[in-house]
Order: C-alpha cells, then sequence, then structure tokens
C-alpha cells in the first residue's frame, strides 16, 4: 500500500513537470516565425471548420480520416501563433516519448531527430509522430493512430492483421477492426466519401514536386520487411514498409523507416546523412 501511495504523487509530480516544461517550449517557440505549413493550412482550417458544424473535406489539401481533429480540437481556440507553437511543442514531446517507449536508445533517438524526415515532420507540422505513438496503444485503439497517415501506417496495419490472424483467426481480425471499421462508417455518413479526396493526394503532391514515393518499384522490399517484422515479432519494424507500399509520400512520411535501423549506429548514421544529401541534389 505505502508503494503504491508513493508511486501516485511521484506520478503526479512528473506529469507537472512535463507539462511545465511543455509549455516553457511551446510560449519560446512561439517567439520565432513558424513555417508549420501542414497544420496552418489543412488541419487546422478543417478542425475549425468542422467544429462550427461544416465538412472539414471543404478544406483543399484536408485527406486525413476526420478523427484526426480531435488530436487538433483542444488547441484550435488558440492564436495562430500560439497554436502552431503548441502543436509542434507536442509533435516534439510525444515523439520523444514514443521513441523511448518504443526502447529506442538516446543515441539512436538522437539521430532519428536530425534526420531530414523527422525534422520536416515537426517544423511542417505533419502528423507522423501520432502513428508512432499509435504503436504504443493495444491494436484496436492504435489502430485509429496509425491510419490518421495511412501512407506510412499501412505497413503496421498489415502486420497486426497477420499476427492477429494467425493467433485467433478471422474473427479475431474482425474484433481488432470493428471499433476503427465503424468510427469509418459513421464518418462516411457525416462526411459522404471522402476516402476518395486521398486519389488527389499524390497527384497534387506529384505536381508540386513533393512526392518522394518510389512505388511501385519498393513494394517487394515492403513485402520482405513486413514479413521480417512479422518473424521477428516487432511491429515497429512495420514502419518502414509502409512507404514502400503507397503512390503517396511526403519527406516526413520516411521517418519510421529509420526506426529499422536504430540498432546499428553505423548505418542509422549514413541513413541520417544520406536524408540531407538527397535534399540538396
Amino acid at each position: 500500500m505505502l508503494a503504491v501511495t508513493t508511486r501516485q504523487p511521484r506520478l503526479a509530480t512528473t506529469v507537472m513537470k512535463v507539462a511545465g516544461l511543455w509549455l516553457i517550449v511551446t510560449m519560446v517557440l512561439a517567439l520565432f516565425p513558424l513555417y508549420a505549413v501542414d497544420f496552418r493550412d489543412y488541419f487546422l482550417p478543417a478542425t475549425k471548420v468542422a467544429l462550427a458544424g461544416g465538412n472539414p473535406y471543404s478544406i483543399e489539401g484536408f485527406y486525413n480520416p476526420p478523427w484526426t481533429l480531435l488530436v487538433i480540437a483542444p488547441i484550435a481556440w488558440l492564436p495562430g501563433q500560439m497554436a502552431q507553437a503548441a502543436f509542434l511543442s507536442t509533435a516534439l514531446f510525444v515523439t520523444g516519448f514514443a521513441l523511448y517507449r518504443l526502447g529506442i536508445k538516446a543515441l539512436s533517438a538522437t539521430m532519428i531527430m536530425l534526420s531530414l524526415p523527422a525534422i520536416s515532420m515537426v517544423a511542417f507540422g505533419n502528423l507522423e509522430w501520432l502513428v508512432l505513438l499509435g504503436l504504443l496503444m493495444p491494436p484496436w485503439l492504435g489502430l485509429f493512430l496509425v491510419l490518421i497517415k495511412p501512407q506510412v501506417g499501412i505497413g503496421v496495419l498489415l502486420y497486426w492483421v497477420i499476427v492477429r490472424w494467425k493467433k485467433d483467426g478471422t474473427r479475431g481480425v474482425i474484433k481488432m477492426l470493428m471499433p476503427v471499421t465503424g468510427a469509418l462508417g459513421l464518418s462516411l455518413v457525416a462526411y459522404g466519401l471522402w476516402p476518395l479526396h486521398l486519389l488527389g493526394a499524390a497527384e497534387r503532391s506529384t505536381g508540386t514536386g513533393g512526392n518522394v514515393a518510389a512505388f511501385p518499384f519498393l513494394i517487394p522490399f515492403g513485402i520482405w520487411i513486413l514479413y521480417r517484422a512479422v518473424m521477428a515479432k516487432k511491429p515497429v519494424d512495420a514502419l518502414a514498409a509502409g512507404p514502400c507500399f503507397s503512390p503517396h509520400l511526403m519527406g516526413s512520411s520516411w521517418v519510421g523507416a529509420f526506426l529499422l535501423l536504430a540498432d546499428n549506429h553505423m548505418l542509422l548514421g549514413v541513413a541520417v546523412v544520406l536524408s540531407w544529401v538527397f535534399c540538396w541534389r
């Protein structure tokens, strides 16, 4: 009983310290010009439209599932600069927490955060950090976050389906998918056939020169990575398979692939350097 009593004040103290540090980082970031374009131009406007009772898919460039807006809603009331700062600060803290809980050592985590995809994820206000957070949850719940960025999380989805099917058969897979499938059905009733907007994402990113997908050439490599992840029972490795299956990728979408190299500092370092080299080509 004493251990439980002691643990609760420690947890409360830790939460208060983290919250205080988050607030400080947010206030500091708000002092600088920010360019969180994805958050500023797509996620935040779509959230405000939805909160006002409108259709978030009226915002050109918003292609994510509607439950994405639940992440943005708590800070949507803040002034634009402060909202961007709060979002970027949250992305930094959640990414660090997720890497720690996924067992990524400090040196590897630092190297990953210095990669171009990770910096792009934070600087441009994207959402790959939510996919990392989803890996820490039970599959039925984690799927909501993993599918926020399907071009990143599809490898994890396939991993969870295969593992659950091997353990519990088709019934187990249906049970796992039921919550997210139900939410998807309700969203179709509320907002129409919004997934069709995804079809224009690849065309739009290709037209602006931002599409860095190598589809379909990496599909065999993705299958091999997924097979290895299933055999090793490492869902985090399946993150690297997702981008191999997608025709639409921004630079930040590759951040999960770096986790595949987390146990080899030399290869990870080379990958981080190459991510910057290719940027300047």
